[in-house]
């Protein structure tokens, strides 16, 4: 259960468990305590232009010295004329690239009843998030009984909905009355919401917030009291607010559901209230907002969204007993009357992390196994898959591309070394693959702050769905990053007609090692760029492949598509037959226009159509 709830946030490492990251520490005691607040006015909308002279926070009823609130407001999705800008998820994913928010959505499964009504209401409310989620967000989706549809978090928003329409009801205290099999639902439903919150202990300077679509656990207060007090706590060490969800509507259960759920009538007020109590109880503990008895989720979600979107980021000094894990209760005021402040009501003194014995540099362990990829070297990466002749299996043609501050001052060219570790790990967080790679880089000194260079690589892979997570440790600057991506792989010989991933090659191309890395899988060296300029040569390359007894003729289309949606530029190749070689595959490669095309964001999409099967692969790029 552990394990399958952490990886769908984000992947378990298999070398050993994740080291929560520390706090600052300052002398005598004191240490750095940072917790996220809302403030609402009387018609809960966000109350901004706030300083830290406007803010109260008393720990342990003590007044405390704050040393920064910083307001921050998360931008609403944005509004494209051309659909693919939102819809079409980049190949190529960075560590760099903005987080305004974590957002796990929690999909209570083990809890939800198998009724048409609450399970179409589940799917709304989970594609209504889905839809909220602002341009730099991440999310991930976590079922509580069954984590094989789960998705870590990501920005794709593709296959988030994927996961959401995965969505399927459990069977929980499908028992009768008092049946103690009815309890495993309900503790599956309440781990995963303290193992969630845990795992999300690394993802420091992020908002953070937990969306738990739910009818609830009755009693939790009473009977599920250690499991309750467990999941608070994690949530208020973390900082992670929880917001809840009712999809069981107004009204709630009804006297066939409490029967069937094993609740005894007496048990509790009404089942149904008992188990909105154990929602706010949840929310209210964790500044986050309980929504339950409607049946209408649209203007709740857009709540949560207002609420969880602007916020202040308070940081003060501790003056509390500094003992490790003990708790400090916490409360947060504002001086302008009427106002309403939204913020957790404690939090647990960290504890001292275990040292780690794996011989992996420590700083290369802590990029690969935190939730979300560490930033303190740029990183990006793209991952296509080949066919293997004659296996299942695919080649994984990885491009991990990687940035670090300009050279020594009076260096004119410099030999770097640079260990990258991979993994490709499934959806329950067990490993498949890994590699440990050392690559030389000779650099030039450029133009500019920083220089940046492509470390090659392959992997195979049996057809799935995995994660692929990659840390880099450069011996330039001595810090490390991580960077991760979620991959298809295929299996190219179920269909008669199947196409390679879409890979990009250019000219004058960055520093990359080893050049050969590729030399028998594909003709060309693809990059990780997407950004060109008019002087750049880029060219797309695809493989196609046939099983079937006799080659037949296929179509491939190149179309590139601005950011109005309009084609400026198509083109289209008949591939024969008789172009098929003996391991039955064709290539198709063509140059792309980038000199004549304006400035700007577009998508290239190359389709292959034999007979009735049409097979597509998109990817956006820039030009400057």
């Amino acid at each position: 259960m552990k394990r399958a709830a952490i990886a769908a946030v984000g992947v378990v490492l298999c070398l050993a468990s994740p080291i929560a990251s520390q706090p600052p520490q300052f002398r005598s005691g004191i240490e750095l305590v940072e917790v996220d607040v809302s403030v609402l006015d009387k018609n809960r909308r966000p109350v901004r232009g706030l300083t830290e002279f406007d803010f109260m926070v008393l720990e342990d009823g003590r007044p405390q010295e704050i040393v920064s609130a910083v307001e921050i407001n998360v931008p609403e999705p944005l509004e494209t004329p051309a659909t693919w800008m939102r819809e079409v998820a980049p190949d190529v994913q960075a560590n760099l690239a903005s987080s305004d928010r974590l957002i796990v959505l929690v999909l209570d499964d083990a809890q939800v009843r198998m009724q048409p009504a609450m399970n179409q209401a589940v799917k709304e409310i989970g594609r209504r998030i889905i839809d909220r989620l602002g341009p730099a967000d991440l999310a991930s989706v976590v079922f509580t009984r069954d984590n094989k549809a789960a998705q870590p978090f990501t920005a794709d928003r593709s296959r988030l909905l994927k996961a959401v329409a995965g969505f399927r009801a459990g069977f929980g205290g499908n028992s009768g009355g008092g049946d103690p099999s009815a309890d495993y639902f309900f503790k599956s439903s309440l781990l995963t919401l303290k193992y969630v919150a845990e795992s999300m202990a690394e993802a420091d300077q992020r908002r953070k917030a937990v969306i738990y679509v739910s009818p609830g656990v009755p009693g939790a207060e009473t009977k599920f009291k250690l499991e309750l007090d467990a999941i608070l706590r994690e949530a208020q060490r973390t900082n992670v607010n929880i917001y809840s969800i009712d999809p069981s509507g107004l009204g709630g259960l009804d006297n066939e559901d409490r029967t069937f759920a094993g609740i005894p009538a007496d048990s509790f007020q009404t089942p149904q209230t008992a188990a909105n109590d154990f929602l706010h109880i949840l929310a209210s503990n964790t500044g986050g907002l309980a929504i339950v008895n409607r049946n209408e989720f649209a203007t709740g979600v857009t709540q949560i969204f207002r609420e969880n979107g602007s916020y202040y980021l308070i940081g003060y000094r501790s003056s509390g007993d500094p003992t490790p894990g003990r708790y400090r209760r916490l409360e947060v005021r504002v001086y302008r009357p009427g106002l309403t402040v939204r913020a957790r009501t404690g939090y647990y003194g960290r504890r001292s992390e275990p040292t780690d014995g794996s011989g992996v540099s420590p700083t290369l362990r802590k990029a690969m196994a935190s939730v979300v990829p560490a930033r303190d070297v740029a990183m990006q990466v793209t991952a296509a898959p080949f066919a293997v002749p004659g296996k299942r299996d695919s080649t994984m043609a990885i491009v991990v591309a990687v940035r670090e501050p300009a050279l020594p001052p009076g260096e004119k060219r410099i030999k770097t070394h640079v260990a990258v570790l991979v993994g490709a790990y499934g959806p329950d967080g067990k490993r498949f693959g890994s590699q440990r790679l050392n690559a030389a880089i000779h650099l030039r000194a450029e133009s500019g702050a920083t220089v940046q260079y492509e470390v090659l690589s392959e992997m195979r892979l049996r057809p799935g769905r995995y994660q692929l997570r990659f840390a880099a440790e450069s011996s330039l600057h001595g810090k490390s990053g991580s960077v991760y991506c979620d991959v298809d792989v295929p299996d190219f010989s179920k269909d008669d007609v199947a196409v390679s991933g879409l890979v990009l090659s250019a000219v004058p191309s960055v520093a990359a090692a080893p050049l050969d890395a590729f030399a028998k899988l594909i003709p060309v060296v693809p990059t990780s760029r997407r950004n060109f300029w008019a002087i750049d040569q880029v060219v797309a390359f695809l493989r196609l492949y046939q099983n079937a007894k006799t080659t037949a003729p296929v179509k491939v289309t190149l179309e590139i598509r601005n950011a109005d949606d309009r084609a400026v530029f198509e083109n289209s190749e008949l591939i024969e037959g008789a172009q098929f070689t003996q391991t039955r595959s064709a290539d198709y490669r063509v140059q792309l226009p980038i000199a004549s095309l304006a400035p700007g964001p577009y998508l290239l999409t190359v389709e292959a159509n034999a007979g009735r099967t049409t097979l597509r692969r998109d990817v956006r790029f820039m030009v400057h």
